[in-house]
């Protein structure tokens, strides 16, 4: 990614000055070609002269190690790349690395995620201009028409929000649909109408928070000390204060940090299009789509929530592993309703 990729080179300049040996960097190699992104790895690590360590996790590693992830994290979480996550920290203590440097609030500060988009639409006045900007998104991002026409109804709209999310978990018993957050979905649709209002919110309520604890707790299960350049509170400052089109210009995102990177890394990881995640190999990893249903139907814990009759291989991945996490999760520590 462009955050990781900026760090490493920043570091790696300033570290091979003094230092005999390389700056070491640590990937998290997908099994799966859609989600592999080494090959961009690859471009930086010869650019940088880094000492470069892969990791690549295998179907048969994710399943010894999530039980392990769920304890150590202590709570349910929505994705399988946080276990990705932990086998990058696993690696880094196997290499010795005690410090880690990470990309994390980069797309939080500098306008990163596609859905800013919807927002950067929103701060263009006139109908001429929205219309430019569309064209802009369209070339300069991974978003097609459809794509970013689907984005701007979502998020700017807490009631499809909601419809969606009551669809997507209809699993769910009635009783305990109630305690959907409409308000906070309203929250979070009303602060896209105001570019520096989203990012305020992102950033100290709804985005960061939990990301970082996520970072803190697969570091401290290896004893990594995990630092976040990007987090340090004058970056934060500056980065927040910069004018929009600093930090989103001509449908670019990020713009100040790319103009930034150009003699740092190659071009084509600059001014890359395609931004991913942080992508966990999902379909190889739950693939064993009968073994989680069969842990999420003996948990006792969610039979008082869900419809177990509506749990079943033709949900998809991610739903599958929240259920799957939240039934191994209450059982790990014990939780009764």
């Amino acid at each position: 990614g462009m955050d990781s990729s900026y760090i490493a080179s920043v570091a790696s300049s300033i570290y091979n000055a003094s230092a005999s040996d390389k700056f070491t960097a640590i990937t998290a190699k997908s099994t799966e070609t859609e989600t592999d992104e080494s090959h961009f790895a690859k471009r930086v690590v010869d650019k940088a002269d880094l000492n470069w360590k892969i990791t690549q996790p295998e179907k048969q590693d994710f399943l010894g190690a999530v039980e392990d992830v769920i304890v150590a994290q202590e709570e349910p979480f929505g994705s399988p790349s946080i276990v990705m996550q932990y086998f990058v920290m696993k690696k880094a203590k196997e290499e010795g690395c005690i410090v880690m440097l990470d990309g994390q609030g980069g797309d939080e500060a500098l306008l990163g995620y596609d859905r800013y988009y919807a927002a950067y639409l929103n701060q263009q006045s006139g109908v001429w201009n929205k219309i430019k900007g569309y064209l802009e998104i369209t070339r300069n991002s991974k978003l097609g028409w459809l794509d970013l026409f689907l984005y701007v109804f979502y998020f700017n709209s807490s009631t499809i929000r909601a419809i969606r999310q009551l669809k997507r978990n209809s699993y769910i018993k009635s009783e305990f649909k109630s305690f959907l957050n409409r308000k906070l979905l309203k929250q979070i649709a009303d602060s896209g109408k105001n570019i520096t209002d989203l990012q305020k919110f992102e950033i100290t309520k709804v985005q960061l928070q939990k990301l970082l604890k996520y970072e803190d707790r697969n570091s401290m299960r290896f004893s990594i000390e995990a630092r976040v350049p990007f987090l340090d509170f004058n970056v934060m400052e500056l980065a927040y204060s910069l004018p929009f089109s600093y930090k989103m210009r001509d449908g670019w995102s990020k713009y100040i940090l790319r103009k930034s990177a150009e003699h740092k890394l190659p071009s084509d990881i600059v001014w890359r299009k395609n931004k991913f995640g942080f992508e966990a190999p999902t379909k190889t990893w739950l693939s064993e789509k009968q073994m989680l249903l069969n842990t999420i139907r003996q948990s006792s814990f969610l039979e008082d929530f869900v419809h177990m009759n509506k749990v079943s291989k033709n949900l998809d991945d991610i739903t599958l592993w929240k259920l799957y996490n939240v039934a191994v999760w209450a059982k790990k520590f014990n939780v009764a309703f």
